[in-house]
């Protein structure tokens, strides 16, 4: 038990320390259409499955990840430049370009939910807008339902 739990921590570790690296460069235009470019590198995803569980296949990780992106993003005309490969080292490395016609309207898949919101102003320019959205604690949901002595 005591192994199981310490190859759960190092498999937990490894997985939030620098297993995925992502460098997005945004270009927008004067108009609001523009460009995003992504570089992203990721270690795949262990095998949890046990000893005779066929560990995932990272070309085909990369594949489905990329085809899901073009498939699912928001907003973009076009996309050029898009790679999927598997590294010399087994990470997974995956670029793509989107044009965009409106900034304001763009949302790229492996990009994930963005706090930053673009938006035309009245003098014809761009307004750049960064949203932290907090959430008020919910009183009720802290507050535990009423049990009755069996239930406890």
């Amino acid at each position: 038990m005591r192994n199981a739990i310490l190859v759960s921590c190092l498999a937990l570790t490894a997985l939030t320390a620098g297993c995925f690296e992502n460098v997005t460069v945004i270009t927008v235009n004067p108009d609001g259409s523009g460009k995003f470019v992504l570089d992203s590198l990721a270690v795949p995803p262990p095998n949890f499955g046990g000893p005779d569980a066929k560990a995932p296949d990272p070309k085909e990780i990369a594949k489905q990840t990329v085809t899901s992106m073009v498939e699912k993003s928001k907003g973009v005309d076009a996309w050029s430049d898009v790679t999927a490969e598997v590294t010399n080292e087994g990470k997974i490395h995956m670029k793509a370009t989107a044009y965009f016609p409106d900034i304001t309207k763009m949302e790229v898949e492996a990009a994930g939910k963005s706090n930053v919101k673009w938006a035309k102003n009245a003098a014809g320019g761009m307004t750049l807008e960064m949203v932290l959205e907090t959430k008020k604690p919910d009183k009720a949901a802290d507050k535990p339902k009423a049990m009755t002595d069996e239930e406890v």
